[in-house]
């Protein structure tokens, strides 16, 4: 379940990379419309078709369990602090739950199963515990695409006095008719300055300043644009030496064809990123299009190839998304597929993800509404090992309240044994529910138990007070 809530969270990323794009063409409209500052109410659960080993038998005992499990995640905000509450329900009633108040100083944690314990970290807790590392997912990267547009507009700007300009009439595949080409050609001695006006051309704001400030150059630097006849970009080409440093300059060769109108939005990029000295290097390539039809449907489809090679390491990335969505009222009816593949240094095979999404999702006032299914697909060597539907309800929730306990134990000094050891209430709160759920239910819990082992459990069960968690 922690895998699928990162894999939902990717999907929303990827409808937020879609909505940036132009402003007619959006496929979630809704996202505009919500505000992430109010109270949320989500709901998940989850129903198992593949979970290998697992035979067809034992895989209808997990989902006659898991019928009765859920998860259920509150957030707020307020006076600078978020306040969050995950909660494992067993027929919709709390069995444990962890609730999580971060600010800028420090985030707290309290534990269903320790209530007389605050959990202090200067880092994310809940992320300590449960290992979900949200903050690795690279939710700046998703904008380049539309950044990149406005930062070469910019620089040509900047760059005028080194241009050389001609007209032209070449079709640019799929993005439109170029009718002036201009060709900026930076001597070497002129470097910095170009590199200083890259640096400078950045949107404010632009989550490509970070990465662009503090670059090494070296060498003619040359920037070729293709423009229509009403000055829109159609391609750019970078060819020059850059780097983070001196000593790890690449032969940079950037191809970027474009495409921005009110009915399509069009991106196929090449960056090929060799070291100058040595065998490394760092290739993309990339695919986008963004397409609306008379009816108002729209349509996502693309995919990226990412390999890294770094001494005689290689790593591969690659993706692919292909998205519909058609507009129903004032909802907005979501469904396709995103699918993301990685092989590391030492993997026998590449492992990919697979999300399929079949959802609804609308606005309540200011706060989202989604409801409906999202299949997940773990794939190894193109066999899938996991599968599983996540049913998703998001609503409008409630403000979250804290309350203090009397000791507050500093997570930061703890080892991960400690850490480990933090959860192990959770099985001890969770179990007695478990067991005492209709005998057919039960099945995967007792299945490979001796009956008067099981016996004894269910008894063990029975005497432990059953009212619910507050």
């Amino acid at each position: 379940m922690r895998k699928a809530l990162r894999l939902l969270l990717a999907l929303v990323l990827c409808m937020v990379i879609s909505t940036a794009a132009v402003a007619e063409i959006t496929l979630v409209p809704q996202l505009d419309e919500w505000d992430e500052s109010l109270p949320l109410d989500v709901k998940l659960s989850a129903d198992v078709a593949v979970h290998m080993p697992f035979d067809d038998n034992r895989c209808a005992q997990l989902n006659a369990l898991l019928k009765h499990l859920s998860l259920h995640l509150n957030s707020s905000v307020a006076e600078g602090e978020t306040l969050g509450r995950v909660a494992l329900q067993v027929n919709d009633a709390d069995v444990a739950w962890i609730t999580q108040k971060e600010n800028a100083a420090e985030t707290q944690l309290r534990l269903s199963w320790q209530p007389d314990v605050t959990y202090s970290a200067v880092g994310n807790a809940l992320d300590m515990v449960s290992g979900v590392e949200l903050e690795n997912i690279p939710t700046d990267k998703l904008f380049w695409l539309e950044e990149g547009p406005a930062l070469v507009n910019n620089l040509c700007d900047a760059l005028a006095d080194y241009g050389k300009s001609s007209s032209i009439k070449t079709n640019i595949k799929n993005m439109g008719m170029a009718r002036k080409k201009i060709i900026y050609t930076v001597p070497k001695a002129d470097a910095e300055f170009f590199w200083d006006a890259v640096a400078d051309s950045c949107p404010d704001g632009s989550s490509l300043e970070n990465l662009l400030a503090g670059m090494t150059v070296s060498g003619q630097q040359k920037l070729i644009v293709w423009r229509d006849a009403d000055g829109a970009l159609l391609r750019v080409e970078y060819a020059g030496k850059c780097g983070s440093n001196a000593d790890s300059l690449r032969q940079v060769k950037l191809i970027w064809r474009m495409c921005r109108t009110e009915e399509a939005v069009r991106d196929d990029i090449s960056l090929k990123t060799p070291a100058v000295k040595g065998a490394d290097y760092n290739t993309l390539t990339l695919t986008r299009n963004l397409l609306q039809d008379e009816n108002g449907v729209v349509t996502l489809d693309g995919k990226f190839s990412y390999t890294v090679k770094s001494g005689k390491e290689k790593s591969s990335f690659s993706g692919e998304v292909d998205l519909t969505s058609k507009p129903d009222g004032e909802d907005t009816l979501l469904s396709g597929s995103v699918m993301a593949k990685s092989k590391q240094p030492g993997d026998d095979a590449a492992s990919s993800t697979v999300v399929k999404p079949d959802v609804r999702l609308g606005s309540d006032g200011k706060t989202p509404f989604i409801s409906g299914k999202v299949q997940v697909q773990e794939l190894y060597d193109g066999h899938v090992v996991e599968d599983a539907t996540i049913s998703v309800e998001v609503s409008p929730g409630v403000e979250l309240t804290w309350d203090d306990a009397d000791i507050t134990v500093d997570m930061d000094a703890m080892d991960e044994q400690q850490l480990l050891d933090m959860t192990q209430g959770l099985s001890e709160a969770v179990v007695p529910h478990l067991v005492l759920l209709p005998q057919e239910d039960t099945l995967y819990l007792s299945a490979d138990l001796p009956e008067d082992v099981w016996q004894r459990i269910v008894e063990a069960a029975q005497s432990v007070p059953q009212e619910e968690v507050k």
